[in-house]
């Protein structure tokens, strides 16, 4: 899995999106969920490597100890399950 240092921590990448807003949504489930998600700075890959188009996919990162969390969460959005606050750890 590919991971990145960021803020002095380092994030796991739990999914690419093609689509920003899409990527955005997702990211706001897992925040409002308590996991400490993040996206993958698109224009610092676009300086990285100039072949990259414009509009790559975006990386939904998480630290590796909710990547399993963030995946199931994500799964059962996709699967329309959404999240039950009893599927919230609170701790």
């Amino acid at each position: 899995m590919p991971k990145t240092e960021l803020h002095d921590e380092t994030l796991t990448m739990v999914q690419r999106f093609e689509d920003r807003t899409e990527a955005e949504m997702a990211c706001g489930l897992l925040v409002s969920a308590g996991l400490d998600a993040t996206l993958e700075d698109h224009e610092l890959l676009i300086g990285v490597s100039n072949s990259l188009p414009i509009e790559a996919a975006v990386g939904l990162l998480v630290p590796p100890d909710q990547v399993e969390q963030a995946k199931q969460l994500l799964l059962d959005a996709q699967k329309g399950g959404g999240t039950r606050a009893s599927d919230v750890d609170e701790g």
